[in-house]
């Protein structure tokens, strides 16, 4: 008889926790890719790029556009009793476009621009994040870029985003007989990207060997 009154403590614990194994996320916004970001992400399903170098060579490579949604978690709201099921957040919904670029054999050109939180933002302040990734010849490369911040940051720090990678901008650089400006250089080892903002790809360097963009 002196059990009895646990039974309501065990009620109580039992109904906690099946609330913690139904939590589900909250969404309170929603953040869309700032306009000049879309540029970064240029190319439409199945657009083919022709690049050529100077003893003829072509390259040529057709696109895949993925469009994709995903969550921006800005506070931790619950933690389910079932260790394989992830913590549910308050989130903002955000959208990110990806360009999957294929040649022939195993060369491939990744282009992605998604949205991301300033990490040291007392106020939620977002930026998009662009990534260019070259893989094939035996070689990976990658190379980052913050497009586009969604409020004034005047001095942001570098190690509050997820900048590891930073692609070298250039005002204007020749190459095969061409002066383009505004440019993001991305790659080491005779392999990489040269993308002209507002355009996109218009050099790539494979095995030290350029291929111009054929217009």
């Amino acid at each position: 008889m002196k059990l009895l009154p646990l039974l309501p403590l065990l009620f109580i614990l039992l109904y906690l926790a099946s609330c913690k194994d139904n939590c589900e996320d909250l969404q309170i916004g929603t953040v869309n890719l700032g306009s000049p970001s879309t540029s970064f992400t240029p190319y439409e399903e199945g657009e083919q790029l022709l690049f050529q170098n100077e003893q003829g060579e072509q390259l040529i490579f057709t696109n895949q556009r993925v469009d994709e949604n995903f969550r921006i978690c800005i506070k931790n709201i619950c933690s389910s009793l079932d260790p394989y099921k992830t913590k549910s957040c308050e989130y903002y919904a955000a959208q990110g476009i990806r360009n999957i670029l294929r040649a022939d054999g195993d060369l491939q050109i990744e282009l992605v621009v998604s949205t991301e939180n300033y990490g040291k933002a007392k106020d939620l302040i977002f930026y998009d994040f662009f990534t260019a990734n070259f893989s094939g010849s035996g070689t990976q490369e990658r190379g980052e870029f913050i497009a586009y911040w969604h409020s004034l940051v005047s001095d942001f720090e570098v190690d509050q985003t997820i900048l590891k990678t930073p692609m070298v901008e250039q005002e204007n650089v020749e190459l095969l007989g061409k002066t383009y400006e505004d440019v993001l250089q991305m790659g080491n080892a005779g392999n990489g990207v040269y993308f002209e903002k507002g355009k996109g790809l218009v050099v790539i360097e494979k095995s030290g060997v350029l291929y111009g963009l054929v217009e």
